[in-house]
């Protein structure tokens, strides 16, 4: 049955290509992605049954949904012209995807597909201390103090306000400091249930904190997605950790629920109306069927989705004008150091491609761009750059692997790390590692201070 669905897909797929007005190179190429998703796919639904990996999933569905669905769906509309007004080579484009693929088959072929078995026995550090409740009393404190210091931030964002002049400052505290209350949430989280019922108060307000410092009002979905996407598995941890299920709930989350949730923004009914009358008005009327199916394939056309047409833009940049030799590489390591002190520092490659290329070009001046993560090996150093990039992103995840095996709370953060992914491999890499930074320091922080704070009490016991 499930050789037969993988099938089924497959063909799908071969149908839709056809309908498209591509040329047969850039079909082919598309067709060797599909292939290559669907072979991943099959093997992590065969090892369901033994091994989950949050990592591995969001790997291929990021792939796929935004490397190949969604161009597949912007080329159906307009075989040449993108959301970003960028006129595609479909020469250049199936290039591109051969790139994509060798990222791809790398990265899963280094990993060599071993998984993370959450199944297994996995205790807290801390579940024989005899201390539980100070530990508890100090992560509501971090919280309290972290929530004090962000008050100033908060109500300048409320009020539309710049927090600084310094980008910097208000990244410290948006990035860091908000986020060490969700970092002590997974810390109690982490620790043995039976203390749960008797701390109840104090596990409500750090999670009333965490709703303060990390919402919509606040944060951009980027930031605020991953969040909620780890507090909504461990809520449900034990129907959540197969890959099937996984997979299938967030698979549907962003090719059912966000377009529809679209469908429910834009679409009028007229009056108000019920959930149940509106789609019984859907099932009768024709005329509105199409507008629902007009507004589900340009969920996929927005810019949200421009990570494939910025691969193709990256292609044509280095083609122009060559490799960058790795200063957009440099840029995204040393995010920290202000632009005053280094003027000459890059831009995040979005950004960069928008400017040297897009807006040169082809007119299109809007900067805020993605660029996914195989855009940044491609842009550095061209085809080799592709290699190292998927070398080392392999030998990272198979390190947080490990990492995720050693208590309950290195195990949560692994969950917020996967969740993180889409943002992280959308791009660009320099955004994703100043964003990414706040967290690992809020979780260094929180663990060496539980940590030194158990010591502490044992050594005066």
């Amino acid at each position: 049955m499930r050789l037969i669905l993988i099938l089924f897909v497959f063909i799908i797929h071969c149908i839709v290509l056809q309908t498209i007005q591509i040329s047969l190179l850039l079909a082919l190429s598309f067709l060797l992605n599909v292939s290559y998703f669907l072979f991943i796919l099959n093997y992590l639904i065969l090892n369901s049954k033994y091994y989950f990996d949050p990592f591995l999933c969001i790997c291929i569905i990021f792939y796929y949904t935004f490397l190949i669905l969604s161009p597949l769906v912007q080329l159906y509309n307009n075989a040449n012209v993108f959301v970003t007004g960028y006129h595609i080579n479909h020469g250049l484009a199936a290039y591109t995807n051969l790139w994509i693929f060798l990222f791809y088959y790398i990265f899963f072929t280094v990993r060599k597909l071993k998984f993370v078995n959450l199944s297994e026995s996995i205790t807290d550090s801390l579940s024989n201390q005899f201390n539980i409740s100070k530990v508890v009393m100090l992560l509501f404190a971090l919280s309290i103090f972290s929530l004090v210091l962000s008050l100033s931030y908060i109500q300048s964002s409320l009020s539309g306000n710049s927090f600084s002049d310094e980008k910097f400052a208000g990244l410290i505290v948006a990035k860091f400091l908000m986020i060490i209350p969700f970092i002590c949430f997974l810390k109690f989280l982490s620790l043995d249930k039976k203390y749960f019922k008797k701390n109840i108060f104090y596990l409500f307000i750090i999670l009333i904190i965490v709703l303060i410092t990390k919402n919509p009002i606040l944060e951009k979905r980027n930031s605020i997605g991953p969040i909620y996407f780890t507090l909504l598995f461990i809520l449900f941890q034990k129907k959540l950790s197969n890959n099937v299920t996984f997979l299938t709930v967030v698979f549907g989350i962003f090719l059912v629920f966000f377009p529809l949730s679209a469908i429910v923004t834009n679409v009028s009914f007229g009056g108000h109306m019920s959930f149940a009358d509106k789609i019984a008005r859907i099932q009768d009327d024709s005329s509105l069927k199409e507008g629902i199916l007009s507004l589900l394939l340009n969920h996929f056309n927005s810019l949200h989705y421009d990570g494939w047409v910025m691969c193709v833009a990256v292609s044509e940049y280095v083609q122009l004008k060559g490799v960058t030799w790795g200063s957009q590489l440099l840029g995204a390591i040393f995010f920290f150091i202000p632009r005053g002190l280094w003027s000459t520092k890059a831009y995040g490659t979005g950004q960069f491609i928008s400017e040297k290329l897009l807006s040169i070009y082809y007119g299109f001046d809007f900067s805020n761009l993605s660029s996914p993560f195989p855009c940044e090996g491609y842009v550095n150093f061209g085809l080799f750059g592709v290699f190292v990039f998927s070398f080392i992103f392999s030998k990272l995840s198979i390190f947080l692997k490990k990492f995720s095996k050693i208590d309950r709370f290195n195990l949560f953060y692994y969950i917020y790390i996967s969740f993180y992914l889409f943002f992280f491999l959308r791009g660009d890499l320099q955004n994703a590692i100043a964003f990414l930074t706040g967290s690992i320091l809020a979780f260094m922080l929180v663990n060496k201070l539980v940590n030194t704070f158990c010591s502490a009490i044992y050594i005066t016991k």
